[in-house]
């Protein structure tokens, strides 16, 4: 399976929203014990994630094992620390317990620059 792209946009200083579910013939892709992680980079080459989320230490992304479902919830507090204007790179991807590793989503991702601020 090829990861499916999927371009998205983060508003700044707002909670971003991202799901994702895994099917194979209509049927949920088992996820039990799968890590799932996310990150956006300014380019495929950067060295340095502009933002790292994961279902296990750092949080942001759960997995429902049942239902092949990944859900990312990133904090307005994070993106309204992101560059505003940014464009750049990410992917999200499911790390099983074999050490098997599965880029669901790929794309390109834009920060949209937040006005109203505290």
């Amino acid at each position: 399976m090829g990861a499916a792209t999927h371009n998205i946009v983060i508003e700044q200083g707002a909670t971003f929203e991202l799901t994702a579910t895994w099917t194979d013939g209509g049927s949920p892709v088992d996820l039990t014990d799968v890590l799932a992680r996310m990150q956006v980079r300014k380019r495929y080459t950067s060295d340095e994630a502009v933002l790292s989320v994961d279902s296990d230490t750092l949080g942001g992304v759960t997995v429902d094992p049942l239902t092949g479902v990944v859900d990312v919830e990133i904090p307005a507090a994070d993106t309204a620390a992101l560059p505003g204007r940014l464009r750049g790179v990410y992917d999200l991807e499911l790390l099983f317990p074999s050490g098997r590793v599965v880029r669901l989503l790929k794309g390109r991702v834009r920060v949209d620059p937040e006005v109203t601020k505290e």
